[in-house]
């Protein structure tokens, strides 16, 4: 555990904290409240934790970090704090991104990410006979985690795989559409108030049709499919969960808790659904081999491939999909719409793009009317400038480096929030 001084600061820093430094024989954490309250007194501090998001765009934290181990957020500063092994730093300067740059630049072969914990307890630990050292790429680290990307990418990573997708997809977002007008108030036109649950619905339905290559039927009215619906609640209470045990003070490192149990539940149905799934679409294919039914690679689904590589590297990644996949587009949908809804005029400059293409209530996107369209993605990628997806990125440092004119030491947990770009 590295002391206050592992990180040491420029000459000129130094030099405005040098009338209030502490002393040697102080604790780490006094030192580190005698720095907090220095930095407050010359206005150093914002009034928010690293983490939390701003609706103003004149006050907004660039850099920072979280305690390795107890995940507690550093509050929001100019130069650099350090309590044991973390590092903050936060200034609303350009200089800012050169940091991010060089924590990047010394991450070494592969990057070491802090996060997903208890994933990697139950692919690891308690369900380390099914995976047997295919974890996907959600919770792993070096080797294992590029291993399982250099198996998986040359499939997912390929734009024309889109071309499959898009009839399929297209009925997806026509059974949402019908789903809206059944759901909606007759008089005020309005959606109710759980209407974020049918949109998890929606995406799920959509990442289902890629990672199951399966419609589970959870937008119909009579979409009560028990395993479908089954699996939505584990991934309901997977989200809920790991937030709850990875951003909170837990001690289910040590002690199996109640949470942590039931997390694993949550998981475990998870796989096994998604196991059950695979066992169909394999079923399926199989079938129709025996019926001579012969695709090109060009018409073969990004499952089918999957699965000529390994069946429990198409079972992991699909769990991958599914985890990572549902509550991302879910939020990043619903940032669009409310962008939308609070600029009616751009709203209705969308809308009248989008008619151009699809000009029949009916009328399908297809791949030639993806392409002029042009509002639709920059509606999209200004929503997430001001309702980011996720707040930053995070990098175990593999090497030392500098930081700000501080000396960083390898293993440090650097948090990169640039929150300035709204």
């Amino acid at each position: 555990m590295s002391s206050l001084n592992s990180i040491r600061p420029s000459p000129s820093t130094a030099q405005r904290l040098a009338n209030s430094q502490p002393k040697a024989s102080e604790s780490p954490l006094k030192r580190v409240r005698v720095l907090d309250n220095t930095l407050r007194r010359s206005g150093g501090f914002g009034r928010r934790s690293i983490g939390t998001r701003s609706n103003r765009s004149s006050e907004l934290p660039v850099g920072g970090a979280q305690h390795q181990r107890n995940r507690v957020a550093v509050p929001r500063i100019r130069h650099v704090l350090v309590n044991h092994n973390s590092v903050a730093s936060a200034a609303n300067t350009p200089s800012k991104q050169a940091d991010f740059e060089a924590v990047f630049l010394n991450e070494g072969v592969w990057p070491h990410r802090p996060g997903s914990d208890t994933l990697r307890y139950h692919r690891k630990t308690h369900r380390k006979d099914f995976f047997q050292g295919v974890e996907g790429a959600l919770p792993t680290q070096g080797k294992t985690w590029s291993d399982f990307r250099s198996a998986v990418n040359p499939v997912l990573m390929q734009p024309k795989n889109l071309r499959l997708y898009y009839k399929k997809m297209s009925q997806v977002n026509q059974e949402f559409v019908q789903r809206i007008k059944a759901l909606r108030d007759i008089d005020t036109q309005e959606a109710p108030d759980d209407f974020l649950n049918v949109i998890n619905r929606w995406t799920l339905e959509s990442v289902s049709v890629v990672a199951l290559d399966k419609q589970l039927g959870l937008l119909k009215e009579s979409g009560d499919n028990d395993q479908a619906v089954l699996l939505f609640k584990y991934l309901d209470d997977f989200f809920e969960l790991t937030a709850d045990l990875e951003m909170n003070p837990s001690i289910w490192r040590y002690v199996k808790t109640p949470k942590l149990m039931k997390l694993m539940k949550s998981l475990d149905g998870i796989q096994e659904i998604t196991s059950a799934y695979l066992d169909e679409a394999i079923e399926r294919l199989e079938k129709e081999a025996k019926e001579g039914v012969v695709r090109p690679e060009s018409e073969q689904s990004v499952l089918e491939k999957l699965l000529k590589i390994d069946k429990k590297v198409a079972t992991v990644m699909a769990m991958d999909m599914l985890m990572a996949g549902v509550d991302t587009t879910s939020s990043t949908f619903t940032a669009a719409l409310l962008c939308l809804a609070k600029n009616p005029e751009k709203q209705a400059v969308l809308r009248e793009e989008v008619m151009k293409v699809l000009p029949e209530k009916d009328s399908e996107f297809t791949e030639a009317s993806m392409k002029n369209v042009p509002n639709p993605r920059a509606c999209i990628k200004e929503s997430q400038r001001i309702y980011p997806l996720v707040i930053g990125n995070g990098r175990f440092l593999n090497r030392d480096s500098v930081l700000s004119g501080y000396q960083v030491p390898a293993g440090t947990c650097v948090s990169m929030v640039p929150l300035s770009l709204l």
